[in-house]
């Protein structure tokens, strides 16, 4: 990995890596000065680079919208994040260029940072940083303000005085007879024992298969599993059922032939992740549909 620090010229170093783009570019950036960046992104675009944009939902950036349209209708994907609250803001600063470099730092990409004391770092073949980036990236790009919100507030615990209660999607570890793994929303206390299973039956083999080979993907593959995940996860982050994770329960025997029981948990909404444990030891939440079950499919 080769790293650049920069204090000064940074708008002119965004430019030079920019244009050194082959195929993508994803930028997430709170300001964004479009006037001073459309032709750059316009002449990535002629060059066939993917280019994806988010910034925050802003009088600011909205000033710029004549220069976003025009970037939309020549195929480049921009957002505005709306936040529930205006004291709340997608303030990151960061690029990922064809998956392999990132650019980081606290310099926005506005006429205001450059007359302030700032800095980017350049990470240049980098994949393993790049793709907590672009992990990053696509969970911004799935959320939406109401969305935001539902996931910031948390229902208290009526079993205790410290825990909120957050939803977690829990496959079974035993497939259907017609080889399809269900799992259930259950609700549970980050802070005691409690947890309620409303036995809310959801099967999604597709999303199953996704989670189980995640953890195991690398490289390119790695990118193209969590581009899936998150696209099925889209049909549960924005509806009404909000899914703060999704785990998994597993069932072995340890190297002294006995039983282990517990839930792993796969995937973590960044809102409230650091809340939620890795691993439930002992704990399989009732869900424990097999083949001796049957569905209406």
């Amino acid at each position: 990995m080769e790293i650049e620090v920069h204090f000064e010229h940074l708008k002119e170093v965004i430019e030079k890596e920019l244009l050194s783009a082959k195929s993508s570019v994803y930028i997430a950036v709170a300001w964004i000065n479009f006037k001073d960046y459309e032709d750059i992104f316009q002449s990535l675009i002629k060059n066939n680079v993917q280019i994806n944009i988010i910034c925050s939902d802003n009088d600011s950036n909205r000033n710029y919208l004549p220069e976003i349209n025009n970037l939309q209708i020549a195929g480049a994907k921009v957002k505005l994040l709306e936040m529930p609250n205006t004291k709340n803001h997608m303030h990151h600063k960061f690029a990922i260029i064809d998956r392999s470099t990132v650019l980081n730092g606290s310099f926005n990409w506005s006429t205001n940072a450059s007359k302030s004391f700032e800095n980017i770092i350049v990470l240049r073949d980098t994949k393993e940083e790049a793709k907590k980036f672009y992990d990053e990236f696509k969970k911004l790009e799935l959320i939406e303000k109401n969305t935001v919100e539902k996931l910031q507030t948390l229902k208290k615990c009526e079993s205790c005085e410290n825990g909120e209660l957050v939803n977690i999607l829990v496959f079974s570890k035993n497939s259907s007879k017609y080889f399809e793994t269900s799992g259930d929303i259950v609700e549970v206390c980050t802070d005691c024992d409690h947890y309620y299973n409303g036995f809310d039956l959801i099967t999604n083999n597709s999303l199953y298969i996704l989670a189980e080979s995640f953890n195991s993907s690398d490289g390119q593959d790695f990118l193209s599993v969590q581009d899936s995940i998150y696209d099925e996860l889209n049909q549960y982050i924005n509806n009404d059922k909000i899914i703060h994770a999704i785990g998994q329960v597993y069932h072995c025997l340890t190297g002294r032939d006995e039983d282990e029981l517990g839930t792993k948990i796969l995937w973590k909404n960044k809102f409230v992740g650091e809340k939620i444990l890795d691993d439930y030891p002992d704990q399989d939440f009732e869900v424990n549909y097999d083949s001796t079950n049957t569905y209406n499919i």
